[in-house]
């Protein structure tokens, strides 16, 4: 379990599902691109415009997709931030554990946080979260019809790129709205 202050948590930033490379994810997600190109500039600037070089980053699985994808480390050389990697259904096949990378600081299948007092699981598949009756912080469910960024029935906040505009979003900032 990790533990954050609230201070502390204005400094972390949480992001899914950036999918560089994907070139089926723009139609698949009906995302806003042209092509991919396009799309992985705009999440690349978006990631670094708003993440600072040691502000620490929960990413949130996915970060690559496509046989003709550059390298997860070739992505992960060009964002800002410490990472802490939760892995998603796209990044099995990853070798992210032997790539040696500064700004990876672990990579997990999920990890609890505690805010001060307040208990969030991060995680990519929201699904696969058994015995939890807290706010999970998830990916994967892209958006998907009916899925919410915040869903206060299920406790969940999803923070797949195409439901945050693209860009990062400030832990902090998710801690006030649900408190």
């Amino acid at each position: 379990m990790m533990k954050l202050s609230f201070e502390e948590s204005r400094n972390c930033w949480c992001i899914a599902d950036t999918h560089f490379d994907h070139a089926n994810i723009i139609k698949y997600c009906d995302r806003k691109f042209q092509d991919i190109e396009e799309m992985n500039n705009i999440i690349l600037t978006n990631w670094n415009a708003n993440i600072k070089r040691d502000d620490l980053v929960f990413f949130l699985g996915d970060l690559v997709f496509g046989r003709c994808s550059r390298s997860p480390k070739d992505w992960l050389k060009l964002l800002n931030g410490r990472i802490i990697y939760l892995k998603g259904n796209h990044d099995r096949d990853m070798e992210l554990t032997s790539q040696r990378l500064d700004n990876i600081l672990f990579v997990t299948d999920f990890l609890r946080v505690n805010i001060e007092s307040l208990p969030l699981l991060m995680i990519h598949d929201p699904q696969k979260v058994n015995n939890w009756d807290n706010w999970k912080v998830h990916g994967h469910t892209h958006n998907r019809e009916g899925d919410l960024f915040i869903n206060w029935e299920t406790m969940k906040i999803n923070v797949s790129v195409e439901i945050i505009d693209y860009k990062p979003i400030n832990l902090y900032s998710l801690v006030q709205m649900i408190l």
